[in-house]
């Protein structure tokens, strides 16, 4: 008789178990079905932040000049720098040198 009712136990808490692992998968069931709902959000591409290079191509012709004269740059070695990638390099080697 105490094996019975050893069994009994053992079958009552073994269904009890199957109830709520039931209960379990059925909530996972509907988060899976929230998440599958819900639309996706597409990321932006997060924009980089522009190059101090980027920021002098974005300058006037006569900005570019002045900086060069600020920076230290004669007039006649200004005015041969023909071409604006010229001058943008020219005044990130004078900002260079002006750090050190």
């Amino acid at each position: 008789m105490g094996r019975a009712i050893d069994q009994e136990k053992q079958i009552d808490f073994l269904s009890q178990r199957v109830l709520l692992l039931e209960k379990k998968v059925e909530l996972l069931e509907l988060k899976l079905e929230d998440k599958a709902s819900k639309p996706v959000k597409k990321s932006k591409p997060k924009k980089s932040k522009p190059t101090r290079e980027a920021n002098l191509y974005k300058l006037k012709k006569k900005d570019q000049l002045n900086l060069l004269l600020e920076l230290g740059l004669g007039e006649r070695a200004m005015f041969e720098l023909k071409y604006e990638k010229d001058r943008v390099n020219k005044i990130l080697e004078l900002e260079k040198k002006s750090k050190k």
